[in-house]
């Protein structure tokens, strides 16, 4: 097994909540990074870690950067990563694990962007909540 992250660079749109926490969070940690452990395809929750904090191995992809930040997957067995397009947000609740507080009882979710969210007002989180 290698340590080498291999790249799939996805898209991510960050959203203007999303985007003021990840500020709140550099103004105190320099260089953060987002990890998504073993996520189910349309669902996941992804932890927001102080770079070097984990250590990325051959199971780690790299999908792309959020806001200048890096977006890592950890995947098992058959199933790898696919480029796609995600928006990276916030909703009410409580961190995942150990990750860096969004602020104001809010955490960080991942959701894959739809073509046709991009057209309309309103999105559907796949976590269930409204946006």
């Amino acid at each position: 097994m290698t340590d080498e992250v291999q790249p799939v660079l996805s898209h991510f749109r960050v959203s203007p909540e999303a985007k003021l926490a990840l500020d709140r969070i550099r103004s105190n940690v320099q260089n953060i990074m987002f990890h998504i452990t073993l996520g189910c395809r349309d669902v996941r929750s992804p932890v927001c870690l102080e770079d070097g904090e984990l250590r990325l191995g051959g199971m780690d992809y790299l999908l792309g950067f959020a806001d200048g930040v890096p977006v890592y997957e950890m995947v098992s067995g058959e199933r790898l990563p696919e480029a796609r397009d995600y928006i990276l947000d916030v909703t009410p609740g409580t961190s995942v694990g150990f990750s860096l507080d969004a602020g104001m009882g809010l955490r960080f979710t991942l959701r894959e962007a739809r073509a046709t969210y991009f057209w309309q007002k309103e999105e559907t989180s796949v976590s269930g909540v409204r946006q």
